[in-house]
C-alpha cells in the first residue's frame, strides 16, 4: 500500500469514528474488500448511520460479508458496482433477514446471479424491512427474477414497494413472473 493511501485511509479512520455521523458517501474512492473492515468500525461507532454509499469500488464479495452484521442503524446501503457475486449476496442475506431497518439496497451492477438472488429472496420472505431493491445489471436470469417476484408475494407482510431489475437476463420467464407478482401486489411501484 502506497503512503499517499496509508496517510488517506489514516484520515479518513479519524473521521469516520466521530460517532456523530448520518451519512457517509464513499463513493468511487477505490476501497478494496480489506477496506470493508474501517467502514465497519464507522458503523459500530455511529449508531445513528442511516446512509452509506459505496458505489463503484472494488468491496467484492469478503468486503459485502465484512459489512454484512454491522449495518443494523442503516436505512440506505448502496453497494452497487462492487464486483459483488452470489457468494456475497448469500453472506449478506442473512443478515438482511434479521433487519427491519434497511429499507434501501443497491447492488446494482454487479455480478450477482441466480444464487445470490435466491438468498435475498430468501431474506424478503425471512421478514427483510427492505422497501427498495436495485438489482439492475446482475444476471441473476429468469430464475432470481422468479425468485424475488415469488418471495414479495409471498410475503405476508410485502414490503418491498420498488424492484429495479432491468439488464438482469430474465428473458420472457422472468417477464412473465414480473407480470404475476404485479397482477398479486398493490403496493408495488
Amino acid at each position: 500500500m502506497s503512503s499517499d493511501r496509508e496517510n488517506s485511509l489514516l484520515k479518513l479512520a479519524q473521521v469516520l469514528m466521530r460517532q456523530s455521523l448520518k451519512s457517509i458517501n464513499m463513493s468511487m474512492k477505490n476501497l478494496r474488500s480489506h477496506d470493508a473492515s474501517l467502514l465497519k468500525l464507522a458503523l459500530l461507532q455511529n449508531s445513528g448511520l442511516t446512509v452509506l454509499r459505496l458505489s463503484y469500488n472494488n468491496l467484492g464479495d469478503e468486503g459485502l460479508a465484512t459489512l454484512a452484521y454491522h449495518v443494523g442503524s442503516l436505512r440506505e446501503l448502496d453497494v452497487g458496482f462492487n464486483n459483488i457475486r452470489d457468494r456475497g449476496c448469500i453472506a449478506f442475506s442473512s443478515a438482511l433477514t434479521k433487519n427491519v431497518k434497511l429499507k434501501t439496497l443497491y447492488l446494482a451492477g454487479n455480478e450477482v446471479g441466480e444464487s445470490g438472488a435466491v438468498a435475498i429472496a430468501t431474506a424478503i420472505r425471512g421478514g427483510s424491512g427492505l422497501k427498495c431493491l436495485h438489482m439492475t445489471g446482475n444476471k441473476i436470469k429468469p430464475t432470481g427474477v422468479k425468485a424475488i417476484t415469488k418471495a414479495i408475494v409471498e410475503t405476508d407482510t410485502a414490503v418491498v414497494e420498488e424492484l429495479h431489475l432491468g439488464g438482469t437476463f430474465m428473458g420472457s420467464e422472468g417477464c412473465l413472473s414480473i407480470s404475476n407478482m404485479l397482477l398479486s401486489n398493490n403496493s408495488m411501484r
